[in-house]
């Protein structure tokens, strides 16, 4: 089930020019030791094919240390950070809202939405 409204079209001035400034490639955005990577993922991307492009494999466990606001606004420059659920989430949607997941125990590396761009953790 999804709580927010993140499938509608963006409009101008709002985040959607966030996604768009942060480019539609994915990137290693930072690098915790010679294996394990941070990925951010290409609109409606999951974490298992960001991974996957990287020679890597999404680790759900290792998803919960990027689930916290201090480190989605590092990475993606958000504006907010609000708490919701879906299993495309720790997320960045198109209004530039950094979007964490509510049930902390639960992590989907196959979560995908159309309009948000996730955040992985790649081994």
């Amino acid at each position: 089930m999804r709580l927010c409204p993140c499938g509608k079209k963006s409009d101008a001035g709002s985040g959607g020019a966030l996604l768009d400034r942060l480019g539609d490639k994915s990137g290693d955005v930072t690098s915790s030791n010679g294996e394990a990577i941070v990925a951010m993922g290409n609109r409606g991307q999951s974490c298992a094919e960001v991974c996957s492009e990287k020679g890597k494999q999404c680790e759900e466990g290792a998803l919960d240390s990027l689930n916290n606001c201090e480190m989605m606004k590092k990475e993606f420059q958000c504006k907010t950070c609000e708490v919701n659920e879906g299993d495309d989430q720790p997320c960045l949607n198109e209004k530039g809202v950094c979007l964490l997941k509510r049930n902390r125990n639960h992590y989907n590396c196959n979560g995908r939405y159309s309009s948000t761009r996730r955040l992985c953790s790649c081994v």
